[in-house]
């Protein structure tokens, strides 16, 4: 990722997002300026790469001239919204008078604000189309200038934020090099699934899958939240790279996913300090693991070599003393699971309505936030299940009146109906469409200890390892009345629930991926920790109270400090591809049929996927257990192809094969028959260790078309005998 990739990338992602920005400041929801910004902005992403993945199914590819026109009209609905020439309305701020603002502008800098105001209920005047671009001209640069200097500007959250900003940029900025000779990764975490996104997005790319089809399993669909893949698909259709558009679409959103977690937790704690301090604890927290780091200084006594070398030990951490405990969230999914960085911030969003329509009981509020749940299916799966485990204790702890002799009239039952009904709405039409006979991943069991992963180790000493002094902190927060903001308690209590359920209940095929649904109750957690640390250090008169809580708190960020100067100071570099396989993928690529179905090892890395965007039979074996696929019979038709026996031409034409893959991994984990492929069809490619055998009548005449020949004496029949390991074309 370089500056230009970042430039370019902008050139999609500014009027992606700032739709979204104009919908929240026109809907009247009683967001914030911040608000506006740092939930419109992820908003808009998904909103708009639902509308281009629509519109990709119409047309059944990705194309330039489709995304730029997607531009177009995306810019041209965000100065509709956006220019009325009038005051837009009153805003009241929870700590300040009233003022003035116009327009959205006011929230481009909100970011960078102190407390903001609350936009109240008043309409501006409609416009139609001609009259909204006519209303540019009334945009005055003094207008401008003066909305600009209003507020008054906190340097913590830009500092804080703009710091973990540059670190990230560096990271990414070096995490995937591509080129001739090799395509390698910077981190161990992306090097697995990371794999997984560059095919996807070169499947959309390269591959014309649309409708999307499982790359790694033929003939199957691909349930799957795919919207952030669809946005960097964009970004590859604009001038980028595959591997650029990952690197700068999930550097932009990291940044964003801070912005919206300060955001939310200024809303919730509405103070400066502490909604910092509840973002670094998100962004920053784990689990006791820099312990090791301390040993290895011990060991070595030299502090510099440590923290430029062994920062954090990224081995020996699942098996050491800490068994298996969690890690920081945000290198552990947000690295791998890139659907969080649409996710977390739809999560907070909906959190932040509901919070609004409870408060203002404006039922406008429960409507958008049961539509913005209802895009869960393509942006981020796993925010479904978490809110039908937070929101109903959340609504029980959020009553509206107190007359007690009759309940009912103590909660707004129309306005969670109607969040309700939006949400079904909405989300079922996705889900049915997207996963149909696809689980995607879905599985639900009685599992208590699955947590501990067969370590042996009790459940308290897991919990203390993973949490630190957060369990402390949060122990005291469920209790403490004075001094601890209501909203703050609500969201705790309700996030409890949440963090018990998926302790003992699994919810996906491979226990561990059931991690996943703790980051959204994380939030929950940060927010009420930070706010007891608030209150502690308010209510702390002297100097060792201060220090104690000084050094609790830092204990529960050091983990993810560690591993963010690791990645800068250390970086890793972990091999996808070398040069024969880099050739073999681009020549999948650039010249065979695009839904060509490939026989080839089951390697996370297979360069036909990863960089061709190729289907093949079957793929790598922990993808496909971890969603909960039978995967039985496609991997005994990957061995006959392979060995080319008896039933090979049957499983060929059952599979609708077109390209037969012999190279290093194949001859690794089969037995292939070289010798069957070469005196029967053509060599398609063949590249140093790699030969490709086109075996279909489509792929054989295209390959003769290129300049391959047919065998001379073509056998009539399958090879009785495999040919020795590693015979290939020439040997």
């Amino acid at each position: 990722m370089t500056v230009v990739d970042v430039l370019v990338s902008l050139i999609v992602l500014v009027p992606m997002g700032a739709i979204g920005v104009a919908f929240l400041w026109r809907a009247r929801l009683g967001l914030d300026p911040l608000e506006w910004v740092a939930y419109g902005v992820p908003l808009g992403w998904v909103g708009s790469s639902l509308a281009l993945y629509g519109l990709c199914l119409l047309q059944g590819s990705i194309t330039t001239l489709l995304v730029l026109s997607l531009l177009v009209l995306l810019t041209v609905l965000t100065v509709v919204l956006i220019v009325d020439g009038q005051p837009v309305a009153r805003c009241l701020t929870p700590d300040a008078p009233s003022v003035h603002v116009r327009g959205p502008i006011r929230g481009a800098v909100g970011i960078v604000a102190g407390p903001v105001p609350v936009l109240g209920n008043r309409r501006a005047p409609a416009r139609s189309l001609g009259g909204a671009l006519g209303g540019l001209g009334e945009l005055r640069p003094l207008d401008l200038i003066l909305s600009l200097r209003r507020p008054p500007i906190s340097w913590l959250p830009v500092l804080t934020i703009g710091g973990l900003a540059v670190v990230w940029a560096v990271f990414w900025s070096r995490m995937i090099t591509y080129g001739p000779d090799e395509l390698t990764v910077g981190h161990l975490w992306f090097w697995t699934d990371g794999a997984l996104h560059m095919g996807d997005i070169a499947g959309l790319v390269y591959g014309d899958n649309f409708p999307v089809q499982n790359l790694r399993l033929e003939g199957n669909i691909y349930g799957y939240h795919l919207l952030t893949t669809v946005t960097s698909a964009a970004l590859v259709k604009v001038g980028l790279t595959p591997f650029a558009a990952i690197c700068a679409a999930s550097w932009l959103g990291w940044v964003w996913v801070a912005v919206a977690l300060y955001a939310f937790a200024r809303r919730v704690l509405r103070q400066t300090v502490p909604a910092v301090l509840a973002m670094l604890l998100f962004v920053l927290g784990g689990n006791l693991s820099w312990l090791l780091t301390i040993r290895q200084f011990n060991g070595t006594g030299d502090l510099v070599d440590t923290l430029h070398n062994h920062a954090y030990i990224w081995s020996g951490v699942l098996q050491d003393i800490f068994g298996y405990s969690n890690f920081n969230f945000y290198w552990v999914f947000f690295l791998a699971q890139r659907s969080y960085l649409y996710g977390l911030p739809m999560f907070l969003l909906i959190l932040a309505l509901l919070l609004v329509g409870l408060r203002t009981g404006q039922r406008r509020a429960f409507i958008v936030a049961g539509v913005v749940a209802g895009t869960s299916p393509l942006a981020s799966l796993p925010v479904l299940l978490a809110l039908a485990m937070i929101l109903p204790f959340l609504a029980l702890l959020s009553p509206t009146g107190r007359n007690w002799r009759r309940p009912w009239t103590c909660y707004p039952v129309v306005n969670w109906l109607l969040f309700a009904v939006a949400a079904t709405v909405t989300t079922l039409p996705l889900l049915l469409y997207q996963y149909q006979s696809d689980s995607g991943g879905f599985e639900v069991r009685w599992e208590p200890d699955w947590i501990l992963q067969g370590s042996g180790q009790p459940l308290w000493w897991y919990w203390l390892k993973a949490t630190g002094a957060l369990g402390l902190f949060v122990a005291i927060g469920l209790f403490l009345r004075r001094g601890m903001p209501p909203r703050a308690r609500v969201l705790l209590w309700s996030s409890i629930p949440l963090v018990v359920i998926v302790s003992g209940w699994v919810f996906q095929p491979w226990s561990p991926d059931n991690h996943k649904l703790f980051a959204f109750g994380f939030v929950g957690l940060t927010v009420g920790a930070a706010a007891v640390i608030a209150e502690l250090w308010r209510r702390g008169d002297s100097p060792v109270i201060r220090v104690t809580i000084t050094i609790l708190a830092v204990s529960l960020i050091l983990t993810g400090l560690l591993t963010n100067l690791s990645a800068v100071a250390s970086p890793q570099s972990w091999n996808l591809a070398g040069r024969s396989a880099v050739a073999v993928g681009e020549w999948a690529r650039d010249d065979t049929p695009p839904h060509a179905v490939f026989a080839t090892a089951q390697r996370h890395n297979a360069p036909v996927t990863m960089i061709g965007g190729r289907r093949v039979i079957v793929g790598f074996g922990g993808w496909m257990s971890t969603r909960g696929y039978d995967v039985a019979d496609q991997e005994r038709a990957l061995r006959s192809i392979m060995a080319y026996d008896q039933d090979a031409e049957r499983y060929i034409d059952e599979y609708q094969v077109g390209y037969v893959v012999i190279g290093p991994p194949e001859r690794d984990d089969f037995d292939p028959n070289a010798d069957a492929y070469l005196s029967r069809y053509p060599v398609a490619y063949e590249q140093d260790d790699y030969v490709v055998f086109a075996v279909s009548p489509e792929t054989i005449d295209l390959a003769l078309a290129n300049g391959a020949t047919l065998p001379e004496d073509p056998a009539t029949g399958p090879s009785a005998t495999p040919a020795p390991v590693g015979v290939v074309a020439g040997s």
